[in-house]
């Protein structure tokens, strides 16, 4: 009998510890799962804008200058295509995702929220977050008028799958939007207040506007007639004329003397209006 207990001991004393390995290998493994797949690895930023001292003291004098902190505007990596395409040649580098992102304002009715609008490649974006798998409701279609939000969101401002939502950006981008997909993140500030949209409606909104570097001229390997007109024909639907904000066609690339001239006095003409 004593022997019948001692194996009884040491069985229940072995599953416990499989049970635990088990239980801690699988939280483990979660736990990575989520952190690796909820955000990128690395993100290339524009550099922030900084504050410099117009004058230097000469020496053996002093001078008491207050430089202030300059506020920090939204704005594109310069010739961000190029950049792209170096480090997507590393070989370190699994994937490259572009992403513009800002802050907006979504309104139903009398509700209105501000969040994140991040404007993505599905295709590309996808490969780094693992967001299909987290939709709840709908699908992850993403066209020039779609947008995914999170159920925190949807629950405060009263929308589902199918839904209108107008979402504005404080540069004055406007533009109604169907609610496509609704995903759990996990976090319920992260529900609350991110979004996905396109990333051609995103630029538009965010005032971003993809530019066209000098490398996407014939002969460059960044040439692509299909995909410029594509990119155009989605500027000139999302565009929407202001003022002070104009849409204006010329054939040149953008480190042409003409395109500077066409700038510089379409300029002129905005600030004097």
């Amino acid at each position: 009998m004593q022997t019948l207990f001692i194996v009884c001991g040491i069985s229940i004393g072995v599953a416990v510890i499989v049970f635990m390995s088990a239980l801690l290998a699988g939280l483990q493994s979660n736990f990575v799962r989520r952190v690796l797949t909820a955000q990128a690895h690395i993100q290339l930023l524009p550099p922030k804008e900084v504050a410099r001292v117009l004058r230097t003291p000469p020496a053996g004098e002093l001078d008491d200058a207050i430089v202030q902190a300059p506020l920090q505007r939204l704005k594109s990596i310069d010739q961000w295509q190029a950049i792209a395409a170096q480090i997507r040649a590393l070989p370190e580098v699994s994937t490259v995702s572009p992403e513009a992102a800002g802050s907006a304002l979504v309104v139903r009715g009398d509700a209105s929220r501000a969040v994140t609008l991040v404007g993505i490649d599905p295709e590309l974006y996808f490969r780094i977050v693992a967001l299909p798998e987290k939709i709840v409701r709908g699908t992850t279609r993403l066209t020039g008028t779609d947008i995914l939000i999170g159920t925190d969101l949807a629950t405060d401002i009263g929308v589902s799958v199918g839904d209108k939502l107008r979402v504005s950006s404080a540069l004055g981008g406007d533009n109604t939007l169907t609610v496509t997909g609704i995903f759990d993140l996990g976090n319920k500030g992260a529900n609350q207040r991110t979004t996905y949209v396109a990333l051609h409606t995103a630029q538009s909104l965010l005032g971003l506007v993809g530019g066209v570097s000098a490398i996407d001229v014939p002969g460059m390997p960044f040439h692509d007639p299909d995909a410029d007109r594509a990119l155009f024909d989605a500027i000139r639907g999302e565009f929407r004329p202001a003022p002070r904000r104009r849409l204006i066609e010329a054939p040149f690339a953008i480190n042409d003397p003409a395109f500077a001239a066409l700038l510089v006095g379409a300029f002129r003409e905005v600030m004097s209006a």
